[in-house]
């Protein structure tokens, strides 16, 4: 019989690994589009715009979920792919989601979102047992060169 020792600090994990697609399964964002920056009126009527708390939180959860997968991004320029399978069938906008990800993906991996010059969303049917988002981050190979 052989009997394992467990650690008595806790063990750092592994080195990340290097990527070639990445591949995260996101919760969809629990508000809508058009209330994640909602406008505060300061004293002497300057306005500011925020992340909602709701935002916030997904976000956060998000970047746990990049950071616990235990990988570093792809070098060079970046594409994105963002799957969404809203909750129900409610009109949405896409575009508050694509960047609430991108930030929260690029701040758990530690990547100026710049790198990311190609960028596709897919909207699928409403899927009310397991709203979600799926991400896919890899590097853009052969990109064109930009017209003069």
């Amino acid at each position: 019989m052989r009997i394992v020792e467990t650690p008595r600090y806790p063990v750092p994990p592994p080195p990340a690994r290097p990527a070639g697609t990445l591949r995260w399964t996101l919760a969809y964002l629990p508000i809508a589009t058009n209330n994640l920056y909602p406008t505060r009126v300061l004293p002497g009527g300057k306005l500011i715009r925020y992340l909602d708390s709701r935002a916030k939180k997904w976000k956060q959860q998000t970047e746990a979920t990049v950071v616990l997968s235990n990988v570093a991004a792809p070098e060079g320029d970046l594409g994105l792919t963002l799957i969404l399978y809203p909750p129900d069938a409610r009109k949405r906008d896409a575009d508050g989601t694509i960047k609430l990800a991108q930030d929260a993906i690029c701040a758990a991996l530690g990547v100026d979102d710049s790198r990311i010059v190609h960028l596709d969303v897919w909207r699928f049917p409403p899927d009310r047992t397991d709203p979600r988002i799926e991400a896919r981050l890899s590097r853009v190979l052969g990109m064109p060169e930009p017209k003069e």
